[in-house]
């Protein structure tokens, strides 16, 4: 007859391969690898600096309290005029037209956008032109709103701080997997004016995918990320990624960036996954595991 030992021992396995199931930790999760593709992948924030963004949304007041904004780049470096003041009494409607259509496609340099004089601190700057940028967050948004209204849970996040990872110590292939994740929102006043972002009112996300695929693979225990009221205090964010950095030091090659992102990562067995663990004694009283 099994031992009481064997029975938990067998409960605790099934326990795991529930959980197992319910968590995607393999590399086609973006939580997992996250993809840099300027066109598929997540849509890196340039400037300003990540700990400047985290001040000026997370820390500086309420969520949703104050916003930043994506200025169009034809704003802060003007396009170039090539036409004589003949040519200009000379325009119709369509080359009025044409003429918008021009500077809406002008896309300057970052750098000359970095060198403006326009650029505020409030604003922020991808890599990508004004056509590009506006397509991505007009799709950012339509998912973010259509999440909301059927699931009611947030798929936009502003990422802080990556760990650069390898699967094995002879892989060539650089993984990149998101730390901090913040739930944002967008607006905008008209169809026209540049998108804003703001933090919306939800708790700051672990990576919980990523910390069970370090356990699973690496017996890697990653530090807890502090609760969302701790990480508002000035130098948390950052004590925290210093944290993670002692925790990997020993794994060769292995780095911590400071990169701020914004994506689109789903959640949507994780508190399932959460519950099935914090609950686990309700299935077989004398079950203990050390659960995330």
């Amino acid at each position: 007859m099994p031992s009481e030992f064997d029975l938990n021992a067998k409960l605790f396995a099934q326990v795991e391969a529930w959980r197992n199931r319910l968590l995607d930790i393999g590399n086609r999760n973006p939580l997992i690898s996250t993809s840099f593709n300027p066109t598929r992948g997540v849509l890196e924030i340039i400037y300003p600096a990540p700990e400047q963004i985290w001040d000026k949304l997370i820390t500086s007041g309420d969520a949703g309290s104050r916003a930043m904004r994506f200025p169009w780049k034809r704003d802060l470096v003007t396009p170039p005029r090539t036409e004589t003041p003949e040519d200009s009494e000379k325009f119709a409607l369509g080359s009025l037209n044409q003429a918008e259509k021009e500077t809406k496609d002008w896309n300057p340099a970052l750098a000359e956008c970095l060198a403006s004089t326009r650029l505020r601190a409030d604003e922020l700057l991808t890599t990508i032109g004004d056509r590009a940028l506006d397509r991505r967050i007009r799709t950012l948004d339509g998912y973010a709103e259509l999440s909301i209204s059927e699931q009611g849970v947030h798929c936009l996040f502003l990422t802080f701080g990556f760990i650069k990872w390898f699967e094995s110590a002879d892989s060539s292939k650089e993984i990149l997997s998101p730390l901090m994740l913040v739930p944002a929102a967008f607006s905008r006043e008209t169809t026209d004016s540049p998108w804003e972002l703001l933090e919306a009112e939800d708790d700051i996300v672990d990576n919980l995918c990523l910390r069970q695929r370090f356990k699973q693979d690496f017996g890697l225990e990653l530090p807890a990320l502090p609760e969302t009221d701790q990480l508002e205090d000035v130098g948390a964010r950052l004590a925290y990624l210093a944290a993670v950095k002692r925790a990997i030091e020993k794994n060769d090659r292995w780095e911590v960036e400071d990169r701020c992102c914004l994506g689109r990562f789903a959640f949507p067995k994780i508190a399932m996954w959460q519950d099935l663990g914090d609950h686990v004694a309700s299935i077989g009283p004398e079950l203990k595991a050390p659960y995330c």
